[in-house]
């Protein structure tokens, strides 16, 4: 099917999508429902590009009839781009392609690795796609809705298919700065959702503890912390900050609170290794840094002069 691609001026934009899926009146009461980027960390050298699927996951029905998703990164360290380009006239701006005899060809290779695009899974047809690139400004909009008389699809899946390419060293991010997700009601809903952004490391980029997050975002330098679980948003990550009144010294005083919340399930600040309980493991660590500053932390901090390097 072709795809018109319409440009439209930026304060139209939502404006745009609300015609296409007519008034969003109330929001749907899924639950769990979250947009996330798949890989959510990518690292590059200079020059190097990679394909990053954002992909939706918790829909219940009735389903996911369209969809906005705005980007923004920093324009001179990484640029996002459609990686259907050139295509457009045959193929929608921004999609997985999955299965379509088209891949390869789009894709310039012998084999497609794309994954299925979700939002065409039930058997309903793409219409109405909108894709504005802005590389001055790192700007990016993506914008598609579905006709047919299959149901809106459920589930989890790719919406979006982006192109990452590295253009100088450093640590940014992409981050989805807005997003409506439109449900198959006969006046559609938006579905309340979470959302993720993802982390590109360009160029020769530290990893101490070989996390997966660049020293310079890392919250918990010298304690590997893939997950970043910072209970008490300090910015020093739960694994290395057994520093429970944050006075950026563990002493008798945090351990008072070790003892209170001991085999106490839930998010605390006395669950170092994130298992969403205080026990044993907890106590390992906070007699680790008896009498010791918490952290160190890649990221600036209250207690950032009183840390160690190790």
């Amino acid at each position: 099917m072709k795809m018109n691609i319409t440009r439209f001026a930026p304060t139209s934009y939502l404006h745009a999508f609300l015609l296409l899926a007519a008034i969003f009146c109330t929001a749907s009461s899924a639950a769990q429902v979250s947009l996330d980027f798949v890989p959510s960390i990518v690292n590059l050298e200079v020059g190097e590009t990679t394909r990053v699927a954002i992909e939706v996951s918790g829909v219940s029905s009735p389903g996911l009839s369209a969809f906005q998703v705005s980007l923004a990164t920093n324009p001179a360290l990484v640029a996002v781009s459609d990686p259907n380009s050139g295509f457009t006239d045959q193929v929608t701006p921004f999609s997985p392609l999955g299965t379509d005899p088209l891949c390869t060809t789009v894709r310039g290779s012998g084999s497609c690795e794309d994954p299925p695009w979700l939002l065409i899974e039930s058997g309903r047809n793409a219409v109405n796609a909108v894709a504005t690139e802005d590389p001055a400004s790192g700007n990016t909009l993506v914008m598609t809705g579905t006709t047919g008389s299959a149901a809106p699809v459920t589930g989890s899946g790719a919406v979006v298919y982006v192109e990452i390419t590295a253009l100088a060293a450093g640590a940014t991010s992409v981050d989805i700065i807005e997003s409506v997700l439109a449900d198959g009601s006969t006046v559609p809903s938006e579905i309340t959702h979470n959302r993720a952004n993802l982390t590109v490391n360009v160029g020769v980029i530290l990893d101490g503890d070989s996390d997966g997050i660049a020293d310079s975002m890392d919250n918990c330098l010298t304690v590997a912390n893939a997950t970043q679980l910072d209970t008490d948003n300090d910015s020093i990550g739960n694994a290395c900050d057994p520093d429970v009144d944050n006075n950026c010294a563990v002493n008798f005083i945090d351990y008072i609170q070790y003892r209170d919340n001991f085999l106490t399930s839930g998010p605390l600040n006395t669950d170092n290794n994130g298992d969403n309980v205080t026990n044993f493991l907890d106590i390992i660590v906070f007699s680790n840094y008896f009498l010791s500053a918490p952290g160190p932390s890649g990221l600036p901090n209250a207690c950032s002069s009183f840390e160690t390097s190790g």
